[in-house]
């Protein structure tokens, strides 16, 4: 018969359990807010207008309103009265001279026999008529503004590790048995 040994062995058993790592984001995005006022122009215009005056063409030809006719009468026979005033007394002071020799009645005769005119040749009209334009623009303008207001943005991080945790799941072993009946010992 045979002698022999049986050797069992059990092999270590490592058990590793693992928590994954984890990470959560929480973000407030950024805000930008923004109020705009656009320029703006105003304008304003009176549209060209000619404006002609003629009446002092007219008047010159002799187109004439009432009031204007009448008034013109007035200062000619104003006129006509202080120069007729003035030569009746020339006269007077001339009959009134004693120093005059000759005859004086027939020389102031003389001279009122004929009226004498004077001829002038113009054209008409002798004034031009006044032209004046009017019109106006105005232009007024403000200036845009932008205004912004800006918030900022919150980002909040939570993260874990990951986690490995080791552990002897079985315990290594040798068991050996001796299968016979006879051990022979030798000292």
């Amino acid at each position: 018969m045979m002698n022999l040994l049986r050797i069992e062995q059990t092999y270590a058993k490592i058990g590793i359990d693992t928590t994954a790592s984890k990470l959560k984001l929480n973000a407030n995005s950024a805000r930008i807010s923004m109020h705009k006022t656009f320029p703006q122009i105003e304008i304003q215009t009176e549209l060209p207008r000619v404006l002609i005056d003629q009446h002092e063409c007219f008047a010159t030809s002799g187109i004439k309103n009432n009031a204007e006719m009448l008034d013109e009468a007035a200062q000619s026979a104003q006129q006509q009265a202080l120069t007729y005033t003035a030569k009746k007394a020339q006269d007077g002071d001339q009959r009134a001279d004693l120093r005059n020799r000759g005859n004086v009645m027939a020389d102031i005769a003389r001279r009122d026999r004929y009226e004498q005119h004077e001829f002038n040749i113009g054209l008409m009209p002798k004034v031009g008529p006044q032209i004046e334009v009017v019109g106006s623009q105005n232009i007024s303008c403000s200036e845009g503004q932008i205004t912004n207001n800006y918030e900022e943005g919150i980002l909040n991080i939570d993260a874990t590790g990951p986690k490995i945790s080791m552990y002897l799941r079985e315990k290594p072993s040798i068991n050996i048995q001796y299968i016979g009946s006879n051990i022979d010992v030798k000292v």
